[in-house]
Parts: C-alpha cells; sequence; structure tokens
C-alpha cells in the first residue's frame, strides 16, 4: 500500500524537469499515455489466480507514476500565469490532481461490485486515452518555459527550498497516508458500520480546500511603514 506513494515521491524529482526539457504538451501526453500500463496490468494480472505477488509489487510500483505526472503539471503550469495568480491557479491544478484520491475511495468499491475486480484497473483505461488525448490537443509547448537542469537545481542551494520540502511532509504527506489508510482502518475497526464508507470525505475536503490556501499566497505583502528620519535639532 505504501509502495505507490513511495515510487511517486522519488519521481516527483526527475518529473519536474520533463515539462523544461520536452515541453509541457509533449510530456503530459506521454506521461499520461504511461498511465495505462499499470491500469491494464492490474487488469490482467487480477484476472489470473496464479499471479504471483511480486507481479502486484511492480504493478503497485508502475502506479506511483501519477505521482510524478502531478509534479510535471505543477512545474508546467506556473508558466502560464504571472506570480500574483499562481497560488489560485496552483491550488486549482493541486485540487484537480489530488480529488482522485477521494474519487477512487467512492466510485472503486461501486465499479468492482457491479463488474468484478478486474475493472479497478480497466476503469481507467478510457479516463487516461482521453487526457492525454486533450494535453496532445489543447495544450502547448512554451519556448519560455525551456530551462537546463543546471538552471532548475539552483533552487537546491536555497535554504527556503528544504524549508518548504520538510513542511510538506508534514501536509501533503499525511494527506496522502492518511486518506489511503484510514478508510482501511475504519473498515477494521468498524465492520458493520455504515459510516466506514464515507471516509472518502477526508481527501475529498482536503482537495478542495487547496484553492483556498492559494488565495492568500497571492495576496501582496503589506510593507512596513517607513520610518521618518528624526529631526536635527
Amino acid at each position: 500500500m505504501a509502495l505507490p506513494s513511495l515510487i511517486g515521491s522519488v519521481l516527483r524529482v526527475p518529473y519536474t524537469f520533463g515539462p523544461a526539457r520536452f515541453g509541457g504538451r509533449d510530456f503530459t501526453t506521454v506521461s499520461a499515455l504511461l498511465l495505462l500500463v499499470p491500469a491494464v496490468l492490474l487488469g490482467v494480472a487480477v484476472s489470473d489466480p496464479g499471479t504471483p505477488y511480486w507481479m502486484f509489487l511492480v504493478i503497485a510500483a508502475l502506479a506511483g507514476v501519477g505521482g510524478g505526472n502531478f509534479a510535471s503539471s505543477m512545474a508546467n503550469i506556473t508558466y502560464f500565469y504571472p506570480r500574483s495568480k499562481q497560488g489560485v491557479a496552483l491550488g486549482l491544478n493541486a485540487a484537480g490532481g489530488n480529488i482522485g484520491v477521494s474519487s477512487v475511495q467512492l466510485v472503486m468499491p461501486l465499479v468492482i461490485g457491479g463488474f468484478g475486480l478486474a475493472a479497478a484497473g480497466w476503469f481507467w483505461v478510457p479516463p487516461v486515452v482521453l487526457a492525454a488525448v486533450c494535453a496532445w490537443f489543447f495544450m502547448d509547448n512554451l519556448t519560455s518555459a525551456r530551462a537546463s537542469s543546471r538552471e532548475q537545481l539552483a533552487v537546491a542551494g536555497r535554504a527556503q527550498t528544504w524549508i518548504m520540502s520538510f513542511l510538506y511532509i508534514g501536509t501533503f504527506g499525511p494527506f496522502i497516508g492518511y486518506s489511503t489508510a484510514f478508510p482501511l482502518l475504519s473498515e477494521s475497526l468498524f465492520p458493520d458500520s455504515p459510516w466506514a464508507a464515507v471516509a472518502f470525505v477526508g481527501p475529498l475536503v482536503g482537495s478542495l480546500i487547496r484553492p483556498v490556501g492559494g488565495w492568500p499566497a497571492d495576496r501582496p505583502r503589506p510593507r512596513p511603514p517607513r520610518r521618518r528620519p528624526p529631526r536635527p535639532r
């Protein structure tokens, strides 16, 4: 259960360089199509009772590619907005990406109950293809978004980068971890309670609140009042 999040977090570093190296449209199209690999493999693996456990570990690791997609989308979208609007823009993009956590918890039990366990993989094939097609026809490769890896790695030498990274561990990290583990914990502790089925509300609220957090980040910081120099006596 932890493997997709682990692989996704590690892939965020190289995926951040993708849009600046290959272009936002091209990289988003290819990275979206890569999601077909774990989706198809999952549909095939659960249909065969003889599938070994290591294969499910491989599929879980490949599912973490989606975490890298999130990082590349955030890196790409910043070039389309001025700094005064990037907080809300990034918040909306993050809300759209993270809302998948809650939608999976809500939709997948219904899909599996109606069409079988293999549908958990096949269900995502049409949305993935649609996302790749939309990225190819409606996104742009901005020439202004091109940057070398050396220029991007310069942020690693700034203290604020590391402070925000540790802050991110304590905010987004528990959000993903608890969103995954809490429904399972609720069902195991309270198997007869109907309220365990609404555990998706937590990650849903956490996703929708992200644009609200971006809005104050866009507000200009008030300048301290200027002190007048003392008059000479």
